[in-house]
């Protein structure tokens, strides 16, 4: 529904009959500020104004009036048309890269826009950053830095007005990967024919959605001959089914929405005959 204000009367009891009534509107108590003057019907005793522009506190009075003269103004009264804060505000990251946080919300006000804030501080004082965006009840927002904890907050605009900003939500993102450390390797022949090698590792990036680890193989340090890729979430990876009696070549790398580590360096192992 557009904006609009709604006003009712008494009419004067055909003392004497009214062919019409003059309902004026202003922005001042005096009635100089623009004035607009509007005709109702002489039997009418309400009026929606859907001209009005929220957050502009107009004056209105009316009169009733006939071809031989008019009565005194009635009483004025102030009215103001004020946009709905947005309810409900949330802030997640996705769990897929890129780096992004997915903010929602209710709106609960016509609107031509929306106004998204982003501050590295709850009073929004430190960093802070508004995006104007079509009307909608959701964003994403991409231009994020890692190991960092945003507030944000959202509010309706119309034609120039805007509401009161909403409750606030935060979220902290994920710092960027580090390089696994401490890697572990044994090889072992629990199999008649085949070879297991079991990796161990350190991390000091934290588990959470979309993190994880990959872990390359290849018969080369280069890693250009029979490479293999695995990606698994935990700190640890048994390789089974390998030939014996031939030298593997692992690395791995942590990686999160943020992006990816280096790898490790290469780490060697042979397999027993």
């Amino acid at each position: 529904a557009l904006p609009a204000i709604a006003l009712t009367w008494t009419g004067n009891g055909s003392r004497p009959a009214a062919t019409s009534h003059l309902l004026q509107r202003a922005t001042d108590a005096t009635f100089t500020n623009g004035l607009t003057e509007i005709t109702v019907a002489a039997t009418a005793t309400r009026y929606t104004d859907a001209s009005v522009t929220p957050g502009v506190t107009y004056h209105y009075r009316i009169r009733a009036e006939n071809e031989v003269s008019c009565s005194a103004w009635s009483n004025s009264v102030p009215a103001a048309v004020q946009l709905a804060t947005p309810a409900g505000l949330t802030a997640a990251i996705p769990p897929a890269a890129p780096l992004r946080v997915a903010l929602r919300w209710t709106n609960r006000s016509f609107a031509t826009g929306i106004d998204v804030q982003r501050a590295t501080n709850p009073t929004f004082t430190s960093g802070p950053g508004t995006t104007a965006i079509g009307v909608g009840d959701h964003h994403l927002d991409a231009a994020l830095a890692p190991d960092t904890r945003y507030y944000y907050r959202v509010r309706t605009t119309y034609l120039g007005a805007a509401s009161p900003w909403s409750t606030v939500a935060t979220v902290t993102t994920p710092p960027a990967p580090g390089t696994p450390t401490s890697v572990s390797v044994a090889a072992s022949a629990p199999g008649p024919d085949t070879a297991t090698v079991v990796l161990g590792w350190a991390a000091s990036t934290p588990a959470g959605q979309g993190a994880g680890f990959t872990v390359e193989r290849a018969l080369d340090p280069t890693f250009t001959r029979e490479l293999a890729t695995f990606t698994v979430t935990g700190r640890g990876f048994t390789n089974t089914g390998l030939a014996r009696g031939v030298t593997y070549h692992y690395r791995i790398r942590s990686f999160n929405v943020v992006g990816a580590s280096p790898f490790t360096g290469p780490i060697p192992v042979t397999t027993p005959e």
